[in-house]
């Protein structure tokens, strides 16, 4: 049952506080959970900065602070409320999506819920912060709406026809 296997996979974060709490792409969100690892890339890009000189071509290395566990919200609508309160929501401006998940950043996650029929999904917080997604307009092949990841590797990615795909997560 996908109930369970969701259980499952958010089980160790439940009760663990939020960190890392941010604004992506467009309307996407992501969260960290436990402990941090350093994830350095390195293969060199190249970066250009103007200057009053003219534009430097310079040489960067891409690094990384990620949490044990990841969360990543995207390809779909979602609102962010307290109580009766609404506080952000997929299509809110910058700087009302920063100031709504600053309150949610320390969060600690209590709950995860999902809907198949609907592909709705609830995360609830202890501080009283619900996060419920549900999909943009159909597409013809399924989108994912979130993904939560393990550092080693094992995944849960739920798509907006109510499926998942899952590398399973152990007990």
């Amino acid at each position: 049952m996908i109930e369970d296997e969701v259980t499952k996979a958010f089980a160790p974060v439940l009760g663990m506080p939020t960190w890392q709490v941010k604004q992506g792409y467009g309307s996407f969100v992501t969260f960290e959970f436990g402990e941090p690892t350093l994830e350095v890339h390195y293969k060199l890009s190249k970066v250009s900065i103007d200057t009053k000189e003219g534009k430097l071509e310079l040489p960067r290395r891409l690094s990384v602070v990620h949490g044990e566990w990841h969360l990543w919200i995207y390809c779909c609508n979602w609102t962010l409320t307290h109580g009766d309160h609404e506080l952000a929501h997929s299509e809110s401006d910058t700087p009302t999506i920063a100031k709504a998940l600053l309150v949610l950043n320390g969060q600690a996650l209590t709950n995860v819920e999902v809907e198949k029929s609907d592909a709705r999904s609830v995360f609830d917080f202890d501080l009283g912060c619900r996060l419920t997604t549900t999909p943009f307009e159909r597409e013809e092949e399924p989108t994912e709406q979130w993904s939560f990841s393990y550092c080693d590797g094992q995944s849960l990615a739920f798509f907006d026809d109510g499926t998942f795909t899952s590398e399973p997560f152990r007990s």
